[in-house]
């Protein structure tokens, strides 16, 4: 029995392993269909989420892509305000379709819940908007949707045609350059001015030369070459201009001629003193007999009454007296009126020096005055020195990559500046003129002093004395040089004539504004943006576009003989055109402009020119909606005065590139200003009044050009010739300029479009996407009646989304007990979409 009972023991063991092995192995089982389970889940759980986005994102503003092409999402679906809310919404609707497929379809049968996904939260983390990052975000739209397009020309336009304004940019950095070295070097040339009135006598001012009332030169009383002791010649006096040297011929002073009338009248002096002295010797042996004879008198008239024969001697003695008396009375006259001749002599010694003092003393204050000229001269030189080299260096820098004539321009201007430089051979000797006027001054100080000793000898009856001095001071006078003081006058107009007033005919012709010589203000568009809610620029703070270059301004501070021509401020004004600038930036950055403004010029409307077909436009807010692009004002008008003026200012530079190349026009430039200033005597100032000249009639040509553009001509870059005359300058008024540019021959070169599209592509990116978004804005709500902002419009979002999983092949008690888990399954998914 015992053993029977351990036997049935044995056996009933096996069915309780069997039972926990099954066990063990269906918890392994079924675990492992729960984590697939679970993994799915959660996968399904992303799917959702995406596609949820995705839907979301589908529901783009259609107008928005009807219109421009690209993708939005209105976030406030009609409402004024954009709303998270509703987003989180739409996207968990659209998830729980996915996660229930049955879910609002009408079915008797119940579905098999495999994978129990239910959403726990969702909410929105981030979005971006069409207007974040600067504009970026809708910059990198245009360019996604263009890049399937065809790029047309515009690459072509650019390597090809605005290529050829690389060389007017060089020009302008080195013309701008040469107008401040000229700037400089006036200083010099007023100097120079100085010297004229210090070293040659003519009379000058801060205005130039002084004239008399007979219009003819003024001349200063005493200057450094007044002292000549050569017969003045045009030679010996180096003047080299005919006028002048008449003008001075009369006031050169020879102090030889007063030291020979001196000489004679000491030669008389000497005569006189020895003919005194004779008479003076004679007066006193007359003067010693009478003594005698009268003492002899008194002892015989003492005797007379012992001797009656005294009477004879007595009478004798008188007779004698008397005719002694009468000898000196003689000698006595002859005396005083050789001493009148020797007052005389006297008087005249001491006016002929005082002539020669006076000369002198002139003297040395215009040869002190004209030292002190030299020496700023020098000091200005100093400063001009490294300016002109630094010129002379970028101009040769640059020889390569400008044209021919306009280097040889350059290059001649060059040349005269240079004549200012240091120890260059040619132009003015400056440290020498101011060695020669010191030695000068040394000399007259000496020869001043030595007068002022022989006027002592002289006072004091030493006339031998005083004429020694004299002479010693005439052969110091005579180491006096006036040789290499030379001034050069070849330039100098003696004469004053009326000349026209071209700077007040261009501030009359632009009294009413500049645009209105090149455009009808009638026919312009009156229409003005911002009438459908705040703008996409206003909202980003986009600042606004720097004041247009004004050449009425310019005009105003323009002074034909003036120091300052002003002109720099006109080079700096040209922006950076030229390709160089254009490869700076990255190649996918130079990629993306061209696709920009192909897109521009596919969705954009801009002013139309008289000669173009009238082509069908849709409803917009504005007419010219390229040119508000570039300048950002509300109304048309103020869009369409700004290109305008801007392509004058190109204009006027690319004439007066063309005007440099044409040596016969800047040649009669020159003719005009010597004409014109040359009677200031400041050759600087003549070639800076050449450059307004040019300026003017550049500037004048560019108004012509430009009423030529908006006729929808089309004007070479660079003119072989600019056909505008300096006499029709005087002519210039609206019909006059419309005239001129109808009857301009058709060439190919730059359109107004052309101009359009080189300022676009240079036009700050960020301006331009804001500027795009506010037209777009203001047309959708013009032509769909809608309430449409687009910054509301949502590129992308970043959401979270919180799943719970229910658990089922491990919801069984034991496989609780066992692993010690619910299985209950929490599962956060975030993810991200845009378009």
């Amino acid at each position: 029995m015992e053993t029977l009972k351990k036997e049935r023991y044995l056996y009933g063991s096996i069915t309780v392993f069997l039972s926990l092995t099954l066990l063990l192995i269906l918890s392994l089982l079924m675990t492992i269909i729960e984590g697939a389970r679970h993994h799915t889940a959660r996968v399904i759980a992303e799917r959702s989420l995406t596609l949820a986005m995705d839907s979301v994102l589908a529901e783009f503003y259609g107008p928005f892509m009807d219109e421009y092409h690209l993708l939005g999402l209105d976030s406030s679906y009609g409402e004024p305000i954009c709303s998270d809310y509703e987003i989180t919404r739409r996207i968990e609707e659209y998830m729980s379709y996915t996660l229930t497929p049955k879910l609002g379809l009408e079915s008797n049968v119940n579905p098999v819940e495999l994978f129990g996904i239910s959403i726990e939260s969702l909410k929105l983390n981030s979005k971006t908007g069409l207007m974040d990052y600067g504009g970026d975000i809708f910059i990198h739209e245009i360019t996604e949707y263009m890049k399937y397009k065809e790029l047309g020309d515009i690459a072509e336009f650019f390597l090809n045609k605005a290529s050829i304004l690389e060389q007017p940019k060089k020009l302008s950095i080195l013309y701008e350059e040469k107008i401040k070295v000229e700037e400089e070097i006036l200083a010099i040339d007023e100097g120079v001015l100085a010297l004229m009135k210090y070293i040659d006598g003519i009379s000058t001012n801060k205005k130039g030369l002084v004239r008399s009332k007979n219009t003819g030169l003024k001349i200063e009383s005493f200057f450094a070459k007044k002292i000549m002791f050569e017969t003045p010649t045009m030679e010996s006096t180096g003047i080299n201009n005919e006028r002048v040297f008449y003008a001075l011929e009369k006031y050169y002073s020879n102090p030889s001629k007063l030291f020979v009338t001196v000489d004679k009248e000491f030669q008389k002096l000497s005569e006189i003193s020895t003919y005194l002295e004779d008479l003076e010797k004679s007066l006193q042996k007359i003067q010693g007999e009478k003594e005698e004879n009268t003492y002899l008198l008194k002892q015989l008239t003492k005797n007379m009454d012992d001797r009656d024969d005294l009477e004879a001697d007595i009478l004798n003695l008188e007779n004698k007296i008397s005719e002694l008396e009468r000898f000196a009375d003689d000698i006595e006259a002859n005396m005083a009126d050789y001493n009148k001749e020797l007052i005389v002599c006297t008087e005249t010694i001491t006016k002929k020096v005082n002539e020669l003092n006076k000369l002198i003393s002139g003297c040395i204050t215009a040869v002190k005055q004209a030292i002190l000229q030299l020496e700023q001269i020098l000091i200005t030189i100093e400063k001009a020195q490294p300016l002109i080299l630094s010129y002379e260096k970028n101009l040769e820098n640059k020889k390569e990559e400008l044209s021919k004539d306009i280097y040889e321009s350059l290059q001649e201007g060059l040349e005269e500046l240079k004549k200012y430089q240091k120890d260059i051979g040619t132009g003015y000797n400056f440290p020498l003129m101011k060695d020669i006027l010191e030695k000068n001054y040394e000399i007259l100080l000496k020869s001043e002093r030595n007068l002022d000793q022989a006027y002592k000898k002289l006072s004091d009856k030493d006339f031998d004395g005083a004429k020694s001095i004299y002479s010693n001071t005439y052969r110091i006078l005579q180491e006096y040089q006036t040789k290499n003081l030379n001034l050069d006058y070849s330039s100098l107009v003696t004469y004053k004539d009326k000349t026209p007033d071209f700077i007040g005919q261009f501030k009359k012709l632009l009294e009413e504004g500049i645009c209105a010589l090149v455009v009808d203000y009638e026919t312009m568009s009156s229409k003005e943006l911002g009438n459908f809610g705040e703008l996409p620029s206003k909202t980003a703070g986009l600042s606004k576009e720097d004041d247009q270059f004004s050449f009425l301004t310019l005009l105003n501070k323009l002074n034909l003989g003036g120091k300052n021509s002003g002109l720099d401020s006109f080079f700096q004004s040209l922006g950076d055109y030229s390709i160089d600038s254009l490869l700076k930036e990255a190649i996918d950055n130079i990629a993306k402009r061209f696709l920009l403004i192909e897109y521009i010029n596919q969705h954009f409307y801009r002013f139309p020119c008289e000669n173009e077909s009238k082509e069908t436009k849709k409803p917009s807010v504005l007419t010219y909606e390229k040119e508000y692009l570039l300048f950002g004002k509300l109304k048309d008008k103020d869009n369409l005065e700004d290109i305008i003026k801007k392509i004058i200012l190109i204009r006027t530079l690319l004439n007066f590139t063309s005007i440099l190349t044409d040596k016969e026009k800047w040649q009669e430039a020159k003719t005009i200003a010597a004409t014109l200033v040359g009677f200031m005597g400041l050759p600087i100032l003549v070639t800076i009044t050449q450059s307004i000249l040019m300026f003017l009639l550049a500037f004048g040509s560019g108004l012509i050009d430009t009423s030529a553009l908006l006729m929808g001509k089309e004007i070479p870059i660079l003119k072989k010739r600019v056909d505008l005359k300096f006499a029709e300058l005087l002519l210039l008024n609206k019909e006059y300029i419309e005239k001129k540019a109808a009857s301009y021959k058709e060439e190919k070169g730059f359109s107004y479009n052309d101009y359009l599209t080189l300022f676009l592509y240079f036009t700050d990116l960020d301006k331009l996407s804001f500027r795009m978004m506010d037209l777009m804005q203001e047309n959708i709500n013009l032509r769909y009646g809608s309430n449409f902002r687009i910054s509301n419009c949502i590129f992308g979002f970043e959401t979270e989304a919180v799943f719970h999983i229910k658990p089922i092949f491990t919801s069984l008690s034991f496989l609780k007990k066992i692993l010690k888990s619910d299985f209950n399954q929490i599962y956060i998914v975030q993810g991200d979409y845009s378009y």
